[in-house]
This record gives C-alpha cells, structure tokens and sequence, in this order.
C-alpha cells in the first residue's frame, strides 16, 4: 500500500504456472484490488482432474499439439475480461 500511495502501480507475474496456478493467479488479482494488471505465462496444462474444478475448460482430442494450449489462453483471458 506505501508504494501504491507512492504512485506506484502494481501487477501481478506469473510465470512457469503449472496447472491450476494460472487460475488461482487471476484470483488473486480479482480479490485484491490495488493490482491493475496482470501477465500470465502458464506451461502445463490442468490434469484431467483438475479439471473437475473448471467449469468451462476441457481439453479436446485434436491433431494439432498446440489446440489445447489456445483453448486453455482463451478460458484464461475470458476469465480476466
């Protein structure tokens, strides 16, 4: 809060996030208000049950590797609009 005061802005980085930590990042940044950014970088994505806890991401079969990756960006980005 003394650095905000300072005119300071915080953001929130994640990088690295396995799994579920991207998810539990963005919920970080809704609950606390002085943050006014963030910038995610998440590699691997959730288990199969760990997806249990998400209700609107599922990975899909496809034959692009990378599919499931953009699926994963969009439900994420949706998350913080």
């Amino acid at each position: 809060k003394e650095q905000v005061a300072m005119g300071r802005v915080p953001i929130l980085i994640g990088m690295h996030l396995c799994g579920l930590l991207s998810d539990q990042a963005i919920n970080f940044f809704e609950r606390i208000e002085e943050i006014k950014a963030i910038v995610l970088s998440p590699c691997c994505l959730p288990t199969k049950r760990d997806q249990t806890k998400l209700p609107y991401f599922q990975k899909e079969k496809a034959d692009d590797p990378l599919h499931n990756y953009f699926l994963w960006a969009r439900y994420l980005k949706g998350r913080i609009e």
